[in-house]
């Protein structure tokens, strides 16, 4: 009889806490996590694209926009940017790290985003928290856009008084002048090439850019039904070796 005990117990304590994992996993919100990488805006310096913001300090901007949150329980700016509150309610956190921690100037970050019971909101929550970052550059980006444009309407102008000379050695309206008509045309090419490169950069002049899309978990990160069962049953295996050994134990 005595040792019959112990199993009914091991087997009254399975029930019970397999019903209590399974309880858990039904009342406790479920909390998913995903990833997603942000491109930060670049700039042209002496003809190559370089950061125009550094992507540790918009790690910075990320992280610190979530302890604000966090620290004074409000509305996150966020809800400016696409987003109402019960989307906001849905956040569990945000957290922003360099993709290349050993680069010298990285030009993108990671940001993991855990919501709560509707996963698919981590889409909307992206676009917003990119809509955030770009805000706070807007006044540099309009800076390098018209900067941008200004330099192209100097070319145009450039090129519109080569070709009036073009024009002019063509036709004999200027005598006889020491130019060398290949020279004129390489220059007329150099900056149409230069104007080229001009247009394609403020085109892509958008500040920060989604690389990729934040895809949509399917599974939660917690709580686990299956991990759930596992450590109800090793507490009730545990429990029922105490029971058993404890008299030898004492």
């Amino acid at each position: 009889m005595k040792r019959k005990i112990p199993v009914k117990i091991l087997i009254a304590i399975l029930v019970v806490l397999n019903i209590l994992a399974l309880f858990t996993w039904l009342v406790i919100p479920k909390v998913y996590v995903t990833s997603m990488a942000i491109k930060v805006p670049e700039k042209l310096v002496e003809k190559h694209l370089k950061p125009m913001v550094d992507a540790r300090t918009s790690c910075l901007v990320v992280n610190n926009l979530w302890k604000a949150y966090k620290s004074k329980k409000g509305n996150i700016p966020l809800l400016k940017y696409g987003l109402d509150k019960e989307d906001v309610r849905l956040i569990q956190g945000i957290r922003a790290d360099i993709l290349y921690e050993k680069a010298v100037a990285p030009s993108g970050f990671k940001v993991k985003l855990y919501v709560k019971e509707r996963p698919a909101v981590v889409t909307k929550i992206s676009k917003a928290l990119v809509a955030y970052l770009n805000a706070q550059i807007s006044g540099e980006m309009e800076t390098e856009r018209q900067k941008t444009v200004n330099d192209i309407k100097a070319i145009d102008e450039t090129l519109t008084y080569i070709n009036g000379i073009k024009r002019s050695i063509k036709s004999g309206d200027m005598g006889k002048l020491r130019f060398n008509p290949a020279e004129i045309d390489t220059a007329i090419s150099n900056l149409k090439l230069r104007k080229q490169e001009l247009k394609a950069y403020l085109a892509m002049l958008k500040g920060y850019r989604l690389i990729g899309k934040a895809y949509t978990p399917q599974k939660p990160l917690y709580p686990q039904l299956g991990y759930n069962f596992i450590i109800a049953n090793l507490l009730a295996i545990g429990i029922c070796l105490l029971v058993i050994l404890g008299p030898y134990l004492t």
